[in-house]
């Protein structure tokens, strides 16, 4: 299962350039779907759901599909809720290539869910208290500083949209330092934490679960 891609920032040469390098492989030109809105436009729900049924009914004739979406940033809220859970589990044969502009347009649970490709000088923005918050916390973790993580997660356990918030930025974060180096296991755990907050588990259990199980 290949893990979606966004290309960030860059020249639209750049941009070509680094599409045609993950195109290799892919010779049938019924295999590649190059989706183009002009940026003034906007992808909605409905074209989410063509883009999973083109890349489902690949996934059972067993050839591999490249998607590529570009002009991402012009995705509805709508639209990219809709591509979340494709977005995790990709079906099998696919890769899904995001191209964006300006991140900010693109939800941190899209972000979380893709490795980031750098293509220019593009600064990725966050919540700055929430950035602070989740750097300190991976120091903790790095210093196996099990008391102050219980601390904070009670802190953060108040409100789950701040819990589900401080993971999305975990997320973010390790991608943004290790895109190639983040161990697929602490992935998978931070992917798993973030489904069961959604499902009203306990917040805190989960949080201090997750960095138990770091």
């Amino acid at each position: 299962m290949a893990i979606p891609i966004i290309l960030v920032g860059g020249t639209e040469e750049k941009v070509k350039k680094k599409i045609a390098e993950l195109k290799k492989g892919y010779l049938n030109p019924a295999d590649f779907l190059d989706f183009r809105l002009t940026t003034k436009e906007e992808t909605g729900i409905q074209n989410a759901l063509e883009f999973q049924t083109w890349l489902a009914v690949t996934a059972k004739a067993g050839n591999r599909r490249l998607l590529v979406i570009s002009f991402a940033d012009s995705l509805t809220v709508e639209a990219q809720n809709c591509l979340l859970k494709t977005l995790e589990e990709p079906p099998a044969n696919s890769q899904i290539i995001l191209v964006s502009k300006n991140l900010d347009c693109l939800l941190l649970t899209v972000q979380s869910r893709c490795e980031m490709v750098l293509l220019g000088n593009h600064p990725i923005q966050t919540d700055r208290k929430m950035q602070e918050k989740t750097q300190k916390i991976l120091q903790l973790l790095a210093d196996q500083n099990y008391g102050h993580l219980f601390t904070i997660s009670e802190e953060i356990s108040k409100t789950r949209d701040d819990s589900l918030a401080l993971i999305d930025h975990i997320i973010v974060s390790l991608r943004e330092e290790l895109p190639n180096e983040i161990s697929a296991f602490r992935l998978e755990r931070l992917l798993k934490a973030r489904n069961y907050l959604m499902a009203k588990t306990n917040i805190r259990l989960v949080l201090e679960n997750l960095f138990l199980n770091w």
